[in-house]
């Protein structure tokens, strides 16, 4: 009877732990398309820094570093007509011009308050899905993130565009593209029903909450094999008190 009721106890907490692992597997989606961000030529000042990720990255970016003592502002194109102003050529009394073309004046003192990101000094700041449309409106995410990629598909149009970096008296216009090839390493992960299938990171993120039950089960289940022992014992020593009044 016993082994009976410790082998039922077992295969009941068993079951509910391999249920709590289960659970505590989050599937994870993966990228169609690998996003090459590339920029085209620009001429930088030697303390900044602009570099383009790797061309396999599901997720692309662009990495801007100042090296430099003061603030590199990151402003989008638009902001250009607030910045600069055009110096129209001056007329003399007699009809002649001191200028023969016009200048473009910037106005430096405009780009903190038209800046999109300002990096400070000694900062890296990195400018991805997440931080382009902000500074680029018409930049859109054309990657696609699921479970599985159909046999025959599309790659997204290339994107383009340019944004504007001001440092110090300079004011520099930066060409970008996003191109998009195949994701080599698509490799999603989906949760399996065998509880082989967990990986020890899943065990490990199983909720405090889960265990909590998994241990009041446990603890259910001594306390009823504790009752069941108590129940046989004294039947058996009824049974023994009959038997010896009837030998009596």
């Amino acid at each position: 009877m016993h082994k009976r009721i410790m082998v039922i106890i077992f295969l009941s907490v068993m079951f509910l732990s391999r249920t709590l692992i289960v659970q505590a597997c989050e599937p994870l989606p993966d990228y169609w398309f690998a996003e090459r961000y590339e920029f085209g030529p620009v001429n930088l000042p030697e303390t900044i820094d602009l570099v383009q990720s790797p061309p396999d990255v599901a997720q692309g970016y662009f990495q801007i570093s100042n090296h430099s003592d003061s603030p590199l502002y990151v402003l989008p194109m638009d902001s250009r007509a607030s910045l600069v102003v055009t110096a129209e050529p001056s007329i003399t009394g007699e009809g002649l011009t001191q200028e023969q073309t016009t200048e473009e004046i910037l106005l430096i003192e405009r780009a903190p308050d038209l800046a999109t990101f300002v990096i400070e000094a000694g900062k890296i700041f990195t400018l991805d899905n997440e931080s382009f449309p902000t500074l680029v409106p018409y930049i859109e995410e054309r990657n696609v993130l699921d479970f599985s990629r159909p046999a025959f598909f599309f790659l997204p149009i290339t994107q383009r565009g340019e944004f504007l970096l001001v440092f110090d008296d300079q004011l520099i216009t930066v060409p970008f593209t996003i191109s998009y090839a195949i994701n080599e390493n698509f490799t999603p992960e989906i949760c399996g029903e065998d509880i082989e299938s967990s990986t020890q990171q899943e065990i490990e993120f199983a909720s405090e909450a889960d265990y909590s039950v998994l241990i009041s089960a446990v603890a259910f289940g001594v306390i009823l094999l504790v009752s069941l022992g108590s129940i046989v014992g004294v039947r058996k020593l009824t049974t023994d008190e009959s038997t010896e009044k009837t030998v009596l």
